[in-house]
């Protein structure tokens, strides 16, 4: 019985789902409109200023973000930057241990404009860069967003994007002091000749002193809430996972809601 569904599922994908669609319920048994279970483990990767691991269903995400002092540019001396990638593991896909050849590229299509959106989403939705300026024309804050996909079940999108903003949140800056001529030799001895850590196009700030203590908090401008939705047959449901081949009977969007803290 079992073969004979997944084999129908393969052929038929779209008269597969419908099947289940004019139910009013999925094949794993949740309602249309029900999402998968969500958990976050914060501070995963002790190497990094901030981490955490999403599992949304099936899905397994990791971010983790490492920040340094940069040298801004010319064009935006009070802004700082948020550089996110976005690397899925070989075998994390079904589509992937399954070799369907197909899928794997669709997927691999799916990732570029996935990475647009959380590039978008961090800089210009979720922190106002100005808060990583440390001395304006002098030094800015750079923080690497790295997210590796471990498990792909679907619903990457939006598991992609709650660990991002949650390892963001996560982020503690160590204190930067810009120290004074007379006192750089001094002070720059004092914390082993580092002067806060490379930068982006290969540029170190000069003169600043970075503290140990890491008690600055990223300030977010609003915490931000993906939901994943699509059409399939003049049915809603929250995206879980769609037909494997495209059809012209089914879309997909993905809203990244924001608002006050608690609301959405």
């Amino acid at each position: 019985m079992a073969a004979d569904a997944s084999a129908f599922r393969t052929v038929q994908p779209l008269e597969y789902y419908l099947k289940f669609l004019e139910q009013g319920v999925r094949p794993d048994g949740r309602a249309l409109l029900r999402p998968r279970k969500a958990t976050a483990t914060g501070g995963v990767v002790s190497s990094a200023d901030g981490s955490c691991t999403i599992k949304l269903g099936q899905t397994v995400v990791i971010a983790g973000v490492h920040c340094e002092p940069s040298v801004p540019t010319q064009a935006e001396p009070d802004r700082g930057r948020i550089i996110v990638s976005l690397e899925v593991s070989a075998v994390a896909s079904v589509a992937a241990s399954a070799g369907q050849r197909g899928s794997t590229e669709r997927q691999n299509r799916e990732l570029g404009p996935l990475l647009e959106l959380l590039q978008r989403v961090a800089s210009d939705e979720l922190l106002d860069l100005q808060t990583l300026c440390i001395v304006e024309g002098r030094a800015v804050w750079s923080c690497h967003c790295d997210l590796y996909v471990l498990e792909h079940d679907g619903n990457l999108t939006d598991a992609a994007l709650l660990a991002m903003t949650r390892a963001l949140r996560d982020v503690r800056l160590p204190r930067v002091e810009l120290a004074k001529p007379a006192a750089d030799a001094a002070a720059l001895a004092a914390t082993g000749g580092e002067g806060g850590g490379g930068a982006a196009g290969g540029e170190q700030p000069e003169g600043l002193v970075v503290r140990e203590e890491r008690a600055v908090p990223l300030a977010l401008s609003r915490p931000v809430f993906p939901l994943s939705f699509g059409l399939l047959s003049d049915h809603l449901l929250l995206v879980r996972r769609l037909p494997a081949r495209p059809t012209p009977s089914h879309s997909r969007a993905t809203q990244p809601n924001g608002g006050r803290e608690g609301q959405i």
